[in-house]
């Protein structure tokens, strides 16, 4: 067994952290795009007043739809999965012990903010945050 590369460990959180940041960037202007041309479907203005209560109400119904959290939870493996990858390539005397310990930060992170996520089950992100340490496993040894 290898020693654990903080460089690694760091840039593997690092990238798990990017890579949802601009997975959820991505996520949240394709359902901000259509839900605004289903706001002005319905004749109402996507740019009014009541602009930010229809989408609060469409979030929140979207949210409650089984598939919403089936995206979640596959953007949550993916960004694993790659800082798992990274993990490992930056750490290839030990690569399995480097990813598990960045896969163990990104379970603890998740499941921290768990009680902060707002319109999302409770299960859909508790199972998002119990799949990254499996996850960033796999990324690693697709790695080795």
């Amino acid at each position: 067994m290898g020693t654990i590369s903080f460089t690694a460990v760091f840039l593997g959180v690092l990238t798990g952290i990017v890579a949802s940041a601009i997975a959820g960037l991505i996520f949240g202007i394709g359902f901000a795009i259509d839900t605004a041309n289903e706001i002005e479907q319905n004749g109402k203005d996507p740019l009014g007043e009541e602009a930010d209560k229809l989408f609060d109400q469409a979030f929140g119904d979207a949210a409650q739809q089984k598939g919403f959290g089936i995206q979640l939870i596959v953007i949550s493996i993916a960004t694993a999965i790659l800082s798992g990858a990274v993990t490992a390539w930056l750490a290839p005397a030990a690569p399995l012990s480097n990813a598990a310990l960045v896969g163990a930060i990104g379970t603890a992170i998740s499941l921290a903010s768990v009680p902060m996520v707002k319109g999302i089950s409770r299960s859909i992100s508790i199972a998002g945050s119990l799949v990254t340490l499996p996850a960033t496993l796999a990324g690693a040894w697709l790695m080795i």
